[in-house]
């Protein structure tokens, strides 16, 4: 079974926002309730977050795996992908 944790979600949401001009914190706790949205048909598999928690809680959370959120970081584009691909089959077709 699949689980999804903060990194997968936060990812996601980076992946989405891109090297996007106006990248802010703002933006990514935006994308993240959106993946957070995508995603609660799956929320039984959630661990460490839970649909109802703050977004910016999530990237809190997502932070512990030593990777940086403050902005987009084409460097770390290859990481990115790896965590958000992990959980890709469990988003809906048009996310």
């Amino acid at each position: 079974m699949i689980k999804i944790l903060p990194i997968n979600v936060v990812c996601h949401a980076m992946l989405r926002l891109g090297s996007e001009q106006s990248f802010s914190r703002a933006s990514l706790e935006a994308a993240v309730r959106d993946v957070v949205v995508a995603l609660a048909p799956h929320s039984a598999r959630f661990r460490g977050f839970a649909a109802s928690d703050a977004a910016a809680e999530i990237v809190r959370r997502a932070r512990q795996s030593q990777l940086s959120f403050e902005r987009f970081s084409a460097e770390r584009l290859p990481l990115y992908r790896l965590y958000a691909d992990y959980v890709q089959h469990c988003m809906p077709a048009s996310a």
